[in-house]
């Protein structure tokens, strides 16, 4: 397999879910999905499909929830009383309040600090900028009923995942975040207490290096088989680019919308294959497409790894 045919997949795969075997992503109202019994279900949405954003706007709302929670519940156990009023009624910005302020200890700031690491992940899964997220914040604080549609899809969305035992996003505990690691802005070493490992730490290790780097080219290999399958099936000679996108399932065919369903689940078991942890996949596919040597290192394993596999025929 030629290594261009690997670039594809460094591109395609940031719209895959590999986070879990079972999880399954947040759906507009017309595009069904798949929990962990199996079952195709069916999400109500309140928004139009004009209002695409404003539905990703309450599932991003609905998915970081329990990110809220957690972060506000570390803060209040580990500042005082009179100091946490004192901050949640003052103005200005959240951020800089909580991670200047003198009344506020350290793991309080990590706390806030991590929260907006993992709630800005949970966004971008749920096609929106974060750019764009605080804009729609201000758009629906500006409007009560706009506010109150969002807050009842939201609803509807933690109803559905509970219900279905779906998962947003990959499971991951902010308190454990918070416990230790470096979490420097912007460092790409963030550590998510899955396994206390960065991307920079797992792709510094050959082992692990290798092992993603052939995953890499399986999953390639079964994205392409899989567009094989589709051309054949659906008797056409080219698919379309961006084919299992969120905004592409409204137009596409049930055949196709089953196909792109499939496919994460069969992706993370090649993964699990061949001995890495979807989690780590993740942080190293995201690693390689935002770091430009990385990509050349994976990219280069990847094409020694073929030259080895045309060796052995």
């Amino acid at each position: 397999m030629r290594v261009v045919s690997v670039i594809v997949v460094l591109c395609w795969c940031s719209h895959v879910v590999l986070v879990s075997a079972a999880g399954a992503n947040s759906h507009r109202s017309d595009s069904s999905s798949k929990g962990i019994s199996g079952v195709t279900t069916q999400m109500v949405s309140l928004f139009s499909p004009e209002e695409y954003e404003l539905d990703r706007y309450a599932a991003a709302m609905a998915a970081t929830e329990w990110l809220r929670r957690e972060r506000d519940a570390i803060i209040r156990e580990n500042t005082n009383a009179l100091a946490y009023w004192y901050l949640k009624a003052t103005k200005g910005d959240q951020y800089t309040k909580w991670m200047s302020s003198p009344l506020v200890t350290d793991k309080s700031r990590k706390a806030q600090h991590n929260f907006l690491m993992l709630a800005g992940r949970i966004i971008t899964s749920c096609d929106l900028s974060i750019s764009r997220f605080n804009q729609l914040t201000k758009l629906v604080a500006q409007d009560k009923q706009l506010a109150s549609r969002v807050n009842r899809q939201a609803y509807l969305y933690r109803v559905g995942a509970e219900l279905h035992g779906d998962k947003f996003l990959p499971v991951e505990d902010l308190r454990e975040a918070a416990k230790g690691g470096r979490s420097g802005r912007g460092n790409g070493e963030f550590s998510d207490g899955a396994n206390g490992l960065s991307a920079m730490a797992l792709l510094g290790q050959p082992k692990k290096l290798r092992l993603f780097a052939k995953s890499l080219r399986e999953v390639e290999s079964l994205r392409m088989e899989q567009r094989r399958r589709l051309m054949e099936t659906l008797e056409v000679d080219e698919l379309p680019q961006g084919l299992c996108m969120t905004r592409m399932a409204r137009v596409s065919s049930p055949i196709v919308r089953r196909a792109c369903e499939q496919f994460p689940l069969q992706a993370a078991a090649v993964v699990r294959a061949n001995g890495l942890r979807t989690e780590e996949f993740n942080r190293l596919l995201q690693r390689a497409q935002k770091n430009l040597v990385y990509r050349y290192r994976v990219l280069r394993l990847v094409h020694k790894l073929g030259e080895q596999e045309e060796g052995d025929f």
